[in-house]
């Protein structure tokens, strides 16, 4: 107003700025300042049980669990004269006694709690009907129950009867985020590349033959000893993998020359990419060696159900390396491949070792083929992309100059192949060996730059069937069928699909989670 008498602002502007002052000052005063006492009565939000309660139920759940088929099946009689385990007493009349005693309590805790109001609301028709025909069905299932453990020993059933448990948690229980056909909806598919359906599909189905023939075709190659009934390599075991690395050099160099002439051919010598695939093509020759030593002891099936060990060693590996960590469903599923591979060496294990028992220096051997391979792989993996300008061919000449050098010294300390011969115990299948070992080692470097990771893997699971069929239906060998070494077979592939599938479900649940966990 001072400025508007002197004439230096507007008399309309003056009125306004007092205006605003007033009504500054007055919400000024109206402000509560809060401070760490303003909300100290405000009781905190309620949350579920305390992680000591939660434990402390999960224990007795498990008990639960746990004791009730065991008590059930501890029970029975035995039949003096067959052996056999049955009820003596009507199956009905423990759960018929277990609905009345549940009646009544459960009355009594209602007028207890809530009086006669409380329990004559138990009889509203409209829960009484829904609740009603829900526990019809629950008495058909103790029924069963009953029936089936009267058959069955404590352990099955357990499974089977709180199947409605998993059923309950997924729609009762709030903190298990719900996933349906809406949940990724807005995920744009990849874009289509690389080679059509129909081409993917032949290349997977021969991927998977030739890890199925390469170790039948070992296993079939070796000699009965007439004296013990085991079977052991005729022929030196390095002498296949020599004479292959020696078949690659030459045909690979031939390549060169015939698709790039002396330019290329001299391009394979270049210092830089080949210290890096000579390291690398040193490590694969130990796993060739590791691989014939293995195969001297198992059979073809017993190998390659050993080889899908490299699950749970890369898995570690990229832990290590990388920090990748893996979701306690994929731990769980790896632990499944493992123990599904137990089953299988410890089922079959008259047919793996020749002396009845689990070949363990065969066993062990696979297991450092494995983390030899996996090694490889993730060096191959980095320095094939670094030098992708050179063509695979030329890169195979890299990778066997070493792998030669290394098999030639080893053959020198095996005390067999040029002690008794190179070619000594050779034959047609010997020939197919090497055949074999060829066609594998081409393959693998082609068929891995097409092929992706979930087919690759789901490609050498598959294999284990081939094999176990071939070596049933071959007249080579004298394996029969079995349901219960078939049932572990298809234990080991299913296993290793669920944890191959499991990866993209994991990767977009995660993705998920991230986005709405700001919401």
């Amino acid at each position: 107003s001072h400025l508007a008498q002197a004439g230096l602002l507007p008399r309309a502007v003056a009125v306004a700025a007092c205006h605003c002052a007033v009504y500054l000052h007055t919400a000024r005063a109206k402000m509560q300042n809060y401070n760490e006492k303003t909300f100290k009565d405000v009781k905190p939000a309620a949350g579920g049980p305390s992680p000591v309660l939660q434990v402390g139920l999960f224990c007795f759940f498990v008990m639960t669990r746990a004791i009730h088929p065991t008590i059930i099946d501890a029970s029975k009689s035995v039949d003096p004269e067959t052996g056999k385990k049955y009820f003596a007493y009507g199956e009905m009349t423990v759960v018929l006694g277990e609905t009345v005693v549940t009646l009544i309590v459960a009355q009594l805790m209602a007028l207890g709690s809530g009086g006669m109001k409380e329990w004559k609301a138990i009889w509203d028709p409209k829960p009484m009907k829904v609740f009603s025909f829900i526990g019809f069905v629950y008495a058909l299932g103790d029924f069963l129950e009953m029936a089936s453990m009267g058959s069955l020993g404590g352990l099955l059933p357990a499974p089977i009867v709180d199947a409605r448990c998993c059923a309950a948690c997924s729609f009762t229980d709030p903190i298990i985020m719900q996933y349906n056909e809406q949940t990724f909806k807005g995920l744009k598919p990849a874009a289509p590349a690389g080679p059509s359906a129909a081409l993917q599909v032949g290349l997977f189905c021969f991927f998977v033959m030739t890890r199925a023939i390469h170790p039948t075709i070992i296993d079939a190659s070796k000699s009965i000893d007439p004296d013990t009934g085991k079977k052991y390599f005729a022929y030196g075991e390095m002498t296949v993998v020599l004479g292959e690395t020696v078949v690659t050099l030459i045909i690979a160099q031939l390549m060169a020359l015939g698709m790039g002439g002396m330019k290329e051919w001299k391009a394979i010598w270049d210092p830089k990419p080949m210290k890096v695939f000579s390291f690398i093509g040193f490590v694969y020759a130990l796993g060739d060696f590791l691989e014939m030593a293995s195969m001297g002891s198992l059979g073809g099936a017993a190998y390659q159900v050993l080889l899908q060990s490299k699950l749970l060693i890369t898995a570690l590996m990229m832990m290590a390396i990388k920090g990748t960590k893996q979701t306690s469903l994929q731990w769980n599923i790896l632990l499944l491949v493992m123990l599904s591979m137990c089953v299988y060496m410890i089922g079959g294990k008259d047919s793996s070792g020749g002396d009845g028992g689990i070949p363990i220096m065969g066993v062990i051997n696979v297991l450092l083929k494995v983390t030899v391979s996996c090694f490889c792989a993730v060096l191959s993996d980095k320095y094939m992309k670094d030098f992708k300008s050179e063509p695979i061919y030329m890169q195979l000449v890299q990778f066997k100059c070493a792998w030669c050098a290394t098999i030639l010294m080893l053959s020198f300390v095996d005390g067999k192949t040029w002690q008794n011969g190179f070619f000594t115990g050779w034959d047609g299948v010997t020939v197919g060996v090497l055949t074999s070992f060829t066609v594998k080692g081409w393959s693998t470097m082609y068929l891995l730059a097409i092929l992706d990771s979930v087919l690759k893997n789901i490609g050498e699971a598959t294999s284990v069937l081939v094999i176990y069929f071939m070596q049933v239906f071959l007249p080579a060998f004298e394996d029969t069928f079995e349901i219960p070494k078939f049932l572990s077979v298809m234990v080991v592939i299913l296993s290793v699909t669920a944890y191959v599938g499991s990866k993209s479900v994991v990767e977009k649940a995660t993705k998920y989670d991230k986005e709405h966990a700001g919401r």
